[in-house]
Parts: structure tokens; C-alpha cells; sequence
């Protein structure tokens, strides 16, 4: 199903996109060690991975 318009817009914001790489990441992956391969399972449309 796709993502309704104020979603997509949300997420694909520059302020979400900072908020992601500054707060939810880093305590998200504390203490986790990333391989060289990463799947991303969920709706959307990959914004985190372009973190990552």
C-alpha cells in the first residue's frame, strides 16, 4: 500500500532526515556492528538506508 502524501512528505523532509541521522539512528544501532550488507524491512521507501 502506498504511503499517504503528508507521510511521504514528512519522511522525505530534510528535517526528518536529520532528526533520523542524529537521534534515532545512533541510539537505534548503539552497540550494534553493521556488515556490509544491510536489509531494510518495512513500509517506505528506504529513506533510512540512505543514512546508513
Amino acid at each position: 500500500m502506498p504511503m499517504n502524501k503528508a507521510h511521504r512528505a514528512l519522511c522525505s523532509s530534510l528535517r526528518s532526515a536529520r532528526f533520523m541521522e542524529r537521534q534515532i539512528l545512533p541510539w537505534a544501532l548503539d552497540g550494534v556492528e553493521l556488515g556490509e550488507d544491510v536489509l531494510e524491512l518495512g513500509p517506505g521507501y528506504g529513506a533510512n538506508v540512505r543514512i546508513l
